[in-house]
Formats: C-alpha cells, sequence, structure tokens
C-alpha cells in the first residue's frame, strides 16, 4: 500500500499542475460549452487573440460558414464566373431529348425523281409516298437508287426539316426501330442514375461532374458531325449516362458553391434556363 501511495502521488500532483496550467492558458469551460464561456486568469478570452476578433469586431458564434465566404471579397467573383457555366450547362442538358420531335419528324409531302424529262432537261419530280419509296418493287418512270426510289421533301411542306430522316437513314424504317431512338437516351438516365451517385460520393461531386459534361459534349459531337443509326444509338446511350451527373450532380454540386441566401435564386435560374 506504501508503495502503491508513493507512485499514485507524484501521479496526482502531476495531473493537477496540467489542470492548473491549461485553466491558465485555456480558461474553463462552462456547461453551454460557449467560446465566451472560456477566460483566463487574466480574464481574457484566448479565442479572440486566435482569430483577431478584437480588431476585426466579429463574434465567431455568429459566424457562419456561409458567412464566412461572403466576407472573403474574391468568393464572389469565383461564385460568378464559376457558376454560370454550371448553369448554361445545366439548361442544355436536355437539348437533344427535347428535341427528339422534331429530329424524327418525317414529312407529310415527298416527291419522287422520275425518268421523265422536262423542257429545261431536267427530271420532273412527282408526289409519292412513303410505301412508294422503300418498297423495292420496280415502278415505270421511278429512279431508284439501292432499291429505293430517289426522293425529295416537298417545298410547300410544314413538316419538311432537315433532321435525322436523311442523315440517319430512317425514312423506310418501321415505327420501332424510330422509337427505339427516344428510347435509347432514357435507357441510358438509368444507368448513370445507379452508378452516378454511389461515384458521387466515393470521389466527390466535382469529379462525377466534369466527366459528365466531358461524356454528354463527346456523344453530342458524334450525333451532330456524323450521324448514322447504330453509332447515333450508341451515342445517345453513352449521352443519357452523362445527363445524370451534368444535371442532379451538378445541381447538388452547385448549391454546394452558393451561399444561403442566393441557393433560391440560383434554382429559378437553373430551371428557367433548362425551359
Amino acid at each position: 500500500q506504501m508503495q502503491r501511495r508513493k507512485r499514485s502521488g507524484p501521479r496526482s500532483v502531476k495531473s493537477t499542475n496540467d489542470s492548473v496550467k491549461f485553466k491558465k492558458n485555456y480558461g474553463t469551460m462552462t456547461e453551454h460549452n460557449d467560446a465566451d464561456s472560456y477566460q483566463n486568469d487574466d480574464g481574457d478570452n484566448p479565442h479572440e487573440h486566435m482569430f483577431g476578433e478584437e480588431s476585426s469586431g466579429t463574434n465567431l458564434n455568429e459566424l457562419s460558414i456561409d458567412s464566412a465566404m461572403n466576407k472573403i471579397k474574391t468568393y464572389r467573383l469565383f461564385f460568378f464566373i464559376g457558376i454560370l457555366p454550371m448553369i448554361l450547362s445545366f439548361a442544355f442538358s436536355d437539348l437533344i431529348i427535347d428535341s427528339l420531335n422534331f429530329l424524327e419528324l418525317i414529312p407529310m409531302g415527298m416527291e419522287c425523281m422520275t425518268t421523265v424529262l422536262d423542257s429545261k432537261g431536267e427530271n420532273l419530280w412527282v408526289p409519292c409516298s412513303k410505301h412508294r419509296i422503300c418498297t423495292s418493287k420496280v415502278e415505270e418512270n421511278i429512279v431508284r437508287k439501292n432499291g429505293e426510289a430517289i426522293y425529295r421533301k416537298s417545298g410547300d411542306d410544314y413538316y419538311a426539316l432537315n433532321n435525322w430522316v436523311e442523315s440517319m437513314d430512317i425514312e423506310c424504317k418501321n415505327s420501332f426501330q424510330i422509337g427505339v431512338i427516344g428510347s435509347v437516351p432514357f435507357f441510358g438516365m438509368a444507368v448513370g442514375s445507379i452508378f452516378g451517385a454511389v461515384l458521387s460520393a466515393k470521389f466527390g461531386r466535382r469529379v462525377v461532374y466534369i466527366i459528365g459534361l466531358l461524356i454528354t459534349t463527346a456523344s453530342l459531337l458524334v450525333v451532330l458531325i456524323d450521324p448514322h443509326y447504330i453509332s447515333g444509338l450508341v451515342a445517345l446511350f453513352i449521352y443519357g449516362i452523362g445527363v445524370f451527373p451534368r444535371m442532379t450532380i451538378g445541381y447538388i454540386y452547385a448549391l454546394e458553391l452558393t451561399p444561403e441566401g442566393s441557393t433560391r435564386t440560383l434554382g429559378m435560374l437553373m430551371f428557367t434556363g433548362e425551359c
């Protein structure tokens, strides 16, 4: 017992000295756990000297992350420069999907080339239907190439658009094949929504958002520059995968960078731009 008391004696003295030293330097803490409750023996708050509170006049208890961001003047410039491209990318993320009805629109009025020549020595064009264009049956006076009649859109047709009907050669495809073009991007969105949330939680929203931008940009360039049916389906599927990181993850990431008082304005600008 004497040995135990001798051993425990220095420990109690050391712990007492440590507590006195801590109290002298940092003060005591009340049960409210506030920064103002810390005071040393001189009556000073060490937090004021640590953060320069006396010179700035800022109460650390009332200083939040958003208010700290507002006090940084360069952050506002970063906010406007950084958020504007995110708003534009969010607004144009559904550009292809919203335009599918026009990109797949088959004109109502079409004309087929005939072998009959007019007074100028040019081939005459006569009205013809889709069945007449796509059938492999050889008709008299109808010029054909690769089993299909050479046709053009009627000049007075309201639905005659320069779209994917000619570039993807879908004028002779059935309704199912044409409908697949509009369904493939949504399959890609389903895949992107499964992996996008998991990857953003693991690697961060900024990385996943940038990858989504690169995916959608590359796929759109493929569709716009050299559109074909098979390559177009693949590009649209990849485009759908990048839509979720570009829209949802990008929207959340933009809200995290936005001060608390401006989140509602940011959401209004993003969704207004998309509309």
